[in-house]
């Protein structure tokens, strides 16, 4: 159950990319990250390799690509920062939602990152937005490409509401479905006033936005099959 935007993150979640001129010290990032193992038998190697064939096989004719520009922002974390009025001012030029990480540098001061995805033309702008908003001083930027399948959104009719769901297709083949995530978030926080209003009873079996995505994919592959 998966599904991108051609060119879009919810306000504020990471990467971040540090200048060695403006950063002389190596930071520590404290966060959940996943090992890639090497692979070692020629079994996992032939399947590896195969696996990506058929992948590059299979999309690429329909993949496209666009210039962007990676902006990031970061300060000491003691430094206050109204996170709410920064994305409010920046989510209308961000092709992503725009991304906030905690991190520790090498003496275990406390560090705010700030990563936003735009248009190379937004560069600029956007750039003087974070010096103005935050607590930042530098700001790094570096472009980037970013790919993605044509896709389109689909309203789906669920218990808990309208859920729009994003399709990514490989011509007219759909490669990955994605609900609309706020829209499950918000659909789930009625669902869970009513139950709670309902009693304790009704709170065993609290409704979160994982269940309203499943329910969104269902009623979706439900329609495609029809």
């Amino acid at each position: 159950m998966m599904l991108h935007h051609h060119q879009q993150l919810k306000c504020c979640g990471s990467t971040a990319s540090i200048s060695p001129l403006l950063c002389p010290r190596p930071t520590t990032v404290h966060s959940r990250s996943v090992k890639c193992f090497a692979v070692q038998s020629p079994q996992q190697e032939l399947r590896a390799s195969t696996e990506i064939s058929e992948a590059s096989k299979a999309l690429l004719p329909y993949v496209l690509w666009d210039r962007v520009a990676k902006l990031t922002a970061s300060w000491d974390t003691r430094g206050k920062a109204d996170f709410e009025h920064i994305c409010e001012i920046l989510q209308p030029r961000a092709l992503q939602k725009i991304v906030v990480s905690q991190a520790t540098d090498a003496e275990g001061q406390p560090l705010t990152y700030l990563t936003i995805i735009c248009r190379p033309e937004d560069g600029d702008d956007v750039a003087a937005a974070l010096l103005q908003y935050t607590p930042a001083t530098h700001i790094t930027s570096s472009p980037s490409e970013q790919c993605y399948l044509p896709h389109r959104t689909l309203p789906v009719q669920t218990a808990f509401g309208t859920i729009d769901m994003r399709l990514s297709l490989a011509g007219s083949d759909v490669k990955k479905v994605t609900p609309n995530w706020d829209q499950c978030q918000l659909a789930a926080e009625q669902q869970q006033q009513q139950q709670g209003a309902a009693g304790a009873a009704a709170a065993a079996g609290m409704v979160d936005a994982a269940a309203v995505a499943a329910a969104a994919v269902e009623a979706l592959s439900a329609g495609l099959a029809g």
